[in-house]
């Protein structure tokens, strides 16, 4: 799977393309109904309330043509979600050097979906998933 993420990250560096549509194809969902800001309260709160579940699946850093800098990437993996559905359960961009949540993708109740800060981006990250047990 690192290999995979690490595919992931280079193809980003190079891909200037808004990915949207891409990632419609292929199941995802935008979250727009609510404040992004919102959305990220949500996520910490899903995560605090759950956190014997969370398990931390991948970290590291890319360069994102969208953002046009480095983020740092963290996957966490909900171990009540079996590896066969999906694999990494939440992803969370955030900006590496002010720590401001930049877009987040996660699996709940069987929805694959996507959030990020319009005030910040018009796309999100250029980074669209082959696997269908994927968020990244």
């Amino acid at each position: 799977m690192k290999i995979l993420i690490t595919f992931f990250i280079v193809f980003s560096t190079y891909s200037m393309e808004c990915v949207s549509h891409s990632l419609k194809e292929i199941g995802f969902s935008f979250a727009t109904k609510k404040e992004f800001s919102v959305i990220e309260s949500d996520l910490d709160k899903w995560i605090k309330e759950n956190q014997d579940d969370f398990i931390l699946d991948y970290q590291s850093r890319m360069f994102s043509s969208v953002h046009k800098k480095f983020v740092s990437v963290l996957s966490l993996d909900n171990i009540q979600t079996s590896e066969e559905e999906m694999f990494g359960d939440l992803i969370l961009i955030r900006d590496l050097a002010s720590g401001d949540l930049l877009e987040a993708r996660w699996y709940k109740y069987g929805l694959k979906i996507i959030a990020f800060d319009r005030k910040k981006a018009n796309c999100p990250v250029a980074v669209v998933p082959i696997a269908v047990n994927t968020l990244f």
